[in-house]
């Protein structure tokens, strides 16, 4: 559980769809998918999300990219 004096947020995950998430789990120690409406735990310490796909400049890095 995050302390009340951490200016940081000390994990992150990857937004799938319909409250679902991707994340590492240290306590379980591999990749698991989550659900901020199931799990307590998150609804609670969510700091914040971003949509970086319709980001424009996130966009354009994309598309000059060669990962496919």
């Amino acid at each position: 559980m995050p302390k009340e004096d951490n200016r940081y947020p000390g994990h992150c995950g990857i937004y799938l769809s319909d409250n679902y998430f991707i994340q590492s789990s240290s306590v379980i120690g591999k990749i698991i998918i989550s659900n901020f409406e199931l799990n307590d735990y998150w609804k609670k310490v969510l700091v914040g999300s971003k949509d970086i796909l319709s980001d424009d400049n996130v966009l354009k890095k994309i598309k000059r990219s060669k990962i496919t």
